[in-house]
């Protein structure tokens, strides 16, 4: 899944673009039925994939460091609770990414 991953992530169209554009969680209850990501449906159907919850990830400055997301096999609305976990890993992930770069210069992704 990860080679699949890698050659969406910068497409034109999908959730990976859509996430750090609009600089919040982008929100997939159902490839299905989706529409707005459609790209993404021959890998997210080869992988049984149904659902996907993404969140930009972020530097202290703004700046984009990456996104993480979570992938279900059925269809998975989200709740508020999550919402907010989501966004604290965002934020806890931002800072860690923060740190390694500031304190070992030249390490992968810096």
């Amino acid at each position: 899944m990860a080679e699949r991953i890698g050659l969406v992530r910068d497409g034109a169209g999908t959730v990976w673009d859509a996430a750090p554009a609009a600089r919040s969680e982008v929100i997939i209850q159902d490839v299905e039925g989706d529409l707005r990501y459609a790209s993404d449906l021959s890998w997210t159907r080869a992988s049984g994939i149904r659902a996907i919850h993404t969140t930009p990830i972020f530097d202290g400055g703004g700046r984009l460091l990456g996104a993480f997301s979570i992938f279900y096999d059925r269809p998975k609305p989200i709740d508020a609770p999550q919402r907010r976990r989501n966004g604290q890993h965002a934020e806890y992930l931002g800072g860690l990414l923060q740190s390694i770069k500031s304190n070992f210069p030249g390490a992968a992704g810096t």
